[in-house]
């Protein structure tokens, strides 16, 4: 009955743990090789942006006057056909 009851304590730490100087420089270094690699994905979508044909500005011209004057016509089972096909594109990327 005289059990004396002990309370658990949690030590939060508010500070960061000390670390050694060798391993905070490792630390930077990969904090900082984290931060590189999204400007590296960057890069990449940069080359494939600038090896993308230039549009074919006459084409768009050409479709924008036909679609002021009303005649221009859309092919609904050329569009039915690129969706589906894009969709099952995208489910063999999965």
């Amino acid at each position: 009955m005289g059990r004396s009851k002990r309370r658990r304590s949690t030590k939060i730490f508010k500070t960061k743990p000390k670390v050694p100087p060798s391993r905070e420089a490792g630390t930077a270094q990969m904090e900082r090789k984290a931060l590189l690699a999204p400007s590296g994905e960057m890069k990449k979508i940069d080359n494939v942006v600038r090896a993308t044909p230039e549009l074919r500005t006459e084409r768009i011209n050409e479709i924008k006057k036909l679609i002021e004057e009303n005649r221009y016509q859309v092919k609904s089972s050329a569009i039915a056909k690129k969706m589906v096909t894009d969709f099952l594109f995208e489910l063999e990327k999965e």
